[in-house]
């Protein structure tokens, strides 16, 4: 999940989708321990959408009156400047 998606949603709804994340993460290490899961890479995509999603969060609690959108957008005025 990319950045951009995840900065459209509400807080519930990404908070749900940390738990659903969580989730994931820990049965793939079981599936990767118990060698029944062979793309470890996949723990990693798994991981840092958990970081994105807990890095958004976090922005929004330190900054409530900070507009999403508008961070998105200073976010892709950067990358058209490089």
């Amino acid at each position: 999940m990319e950045l951009k998606e995840i900065r459209k949603k509400g807080n519930e709804e990404l908070k749900k989708n940390l738990a659903e994340q969580r989730e994931k993460f820990r049965e793939l290490r079981f599936k990767v321990s118990t060698k029944q899961h062979k793309t470890v890479r996949d723990v990693r995509k798994v991981k840092q959408t958990i970081a994105r999603i807990l890095t958004v969060l976090k922005e929004r609690e330190n900054n409530p009156e900070a507009d999403p959108a508008v961070v998105v957008k200073t976010s892709e005025e950067a990358k058209e400047k490089k």
